[in-house]
């Protein structure tokens, strides 16, 4: 499991499994040519629930979800992924 804070003070928990699945693969190729499938792959590696409380954790005072922010947290649970990965093969 890896779990982390990110800069805006959510607590993740990611299962190390879900980036070697190939849908989650599919998902993240898919960012290179549209950022709008950044919400499948965020679902697909935090699950809806916990895709649910980071959006409330980032939630403006008028009920919007700034897709600037989410993305800027969600770059960072993917690098604690990457990072925890790298650590695996060290």
């Amino acid at each position: 499991m890896i779990t982390g804070k990110t800069p805006h003070g959510f607590e993740f928990e990611v299962d190390a499994g879900a980036v070697r699945d190939m849908e989650v693969i599919d998902a993240l190729a898919e960012m290179q040519t549209n950022p709008l499938s950044i919400s499948l792959a965020s679902r697909k590696i935090l699950g809806a629930d916990q895709r649910a409380r980071l959006y409330n954790s980032i939630r403006t005072a008028d009920g919007r979800v700034p897709d600037e922010i989410f993305a800027e947290e969600f770059a960072f649970i993917l690098e604690a992924i990457g990072s925890a990965g790298e650590d695996e093969k060290n």
